[in-house]
């Protein structure tokens, strides 16, 4: 893993500190484990498997589908409702994934390892492609796009395509520091916030927030953040400090950039730059709650759910993000009135552990990547993607 730059690992840290404030925003006198301990809990569990159902539900004005047409549809539909099932073996770094949409095959990977490789199976992908060039384009013989004919003529007669990676164990490692850490946040430096959002629920936790809330919501952690933020530079501080050469270079650090990231923090600290904070909060809350911008985005949300029965865990998740441009200013600049439109996703995934398993990786049709146009010197990001531990 090539080590990052200290410009990387701040903004970094930011992110891990919002999750935490997110995930623990329940005071510790409702219940006795918080959201963020239960996602630990969760987070710990080294040979699972999943399935889950996604939805994707889009409303477009009569505006919008004009501009856009119907070349657009056949690709949304494939994600209208699509289903998955998976086993991974974070010890072993082994996986086995589906996913299904409209009930059929849309790809299925599977991941041998440590040092091993992914070999994806791409039947169900190309199938999908040829029905969105056929819906578009017809039988029209100068549909030039062709991606299908292209990928299968890449394959060379083979079904999966396998992709080299390296030893990936490095991902447990930083899944745990991180996770360590952000217990450690929030139990030191975030004992006295709670967010107002997340409420215990049967068997777990749910965190809401509607456009409505999100004003009062930046506000409030915002402020928190500036008034505890030397606490939070010290306990982060020592946290680095405590490190171990190998869980440094878990999370992409040399001893060297530690101490580059320590003074950083310092700067962070700084007097001045904490009236420059302020700044910025108000200006962030303010253009949140501006007419114009919550006429448009009113009555979106972010709402999750996690919760444990037996040992089942299941993650609920629901955003729904309205662009309601009827009457608004933006239009009236554009010179087009592009209406009332609203894209939802939902997810809903139930986890539970397994014994250890040994995954099916295929003995033919298998075509390395690096003999191919398309897959050459790649790994396509799987490697986080599938690994539930990943960072």
């Amino acid at each position: 893993m090539k080590p990052r730059k200290m410009g990387k690992i701040l903004p970094a840290l930011c992110i891990a500190l919002l999750f935490a404030l997110i995930a623990a925003g329940c005071g510790p006198a409702e219940t006795p484990k918080t959201m963020l301990e239960l996602n630990q809990e969760y987070s710990a569990l080294t040979v699972v498997e999943s399935s889950g159902e996604i939805k994707m539900d889009i409303t477009l004005s009569d505006t919008v589908n004009d501009m856009i047409g119907g070349e657009l549809q056949p690709i949304l539909d494939i994600f209208k409702q699509m289903t998955y099932s998976s086993k991974s073996d974070a010890v072993n770094m082994s996986a086995e994934a589906t996913v299904l949409s409209g009930g059929s095959d849309l790809l299925r990977v599977v991941m041998d390892g440590p040092g091993g490789a992914y070999y994806m199976d791409m039947t169900g992908l190309i199938g999908a492609i040829k029905n969105i060039e056929t819906s578009v384009a017809g039988d029209s013989d100068d549909f030039t796009s062709l991606l299908s004919e292209e990928l299968e003529a890449d394959l060379q007669g083979n079904q999966w395509v396998k992709i080299n990676f390296p030893d990936s164990s490095v991902y447990i490692a930083a899944r745990e520091l991180m996770a360590d850490y952000m217990l450690g946040l929030d139990n030191e430096v975030f004992t006295n916030f709670d967010s107002g959002f997340v409420k215990a629920i049967s068997g777990g936790y749910e965190f809401k927030v509607t456009y409505e809330q999100l004003g009062p919501y930046v506000q409030a952690l915002g402020s928190y953040v500036l008034e505890n933020l030397d606490s939070f530079v010290s306990y982060t501080k020592t946290f680095l400090q405590g490190l171990t050469e190998e869980q440094l270079d878990s999370i992409g650090l040399t001893a060297d950039m530690r101490d580059e990231v320590i003074a950083g923090l310092d700067t962070l600290a700084a007097p001045e730059n904490k009236a420059v904070y302020e700044t910025y909060l108000a200006t962030a809350v303010s253009t949140i709650q501006m007419p114009d911008v919550a006429g448009i985005l009113g009555g979106s949300y972010i709402d999750l759910k996690l919760t444990k029965n037996g040992e089942t865990f299941t993650w609920a998740y629901d955003f729904l993000v309205n662009l309601n441009f009827e009457g608004s200013s933006l239009g009236a600049m554009f010179g087009v009135d592009f209406g009332n439109n609203a894209i939802r996703f939902t997810v809903d995934e139930q986890t539970k552990p397994i014994a250890s398993f040994t995954p099916e990786v295929p003995s033919s049709g298998v075509i390395d990547a690096e003999d191919t146009e398309y897959f050459a010197g790649t790994d396509l990001g799987l490697g986080s993607m599938l690994n539930p531990y990943g960072y």
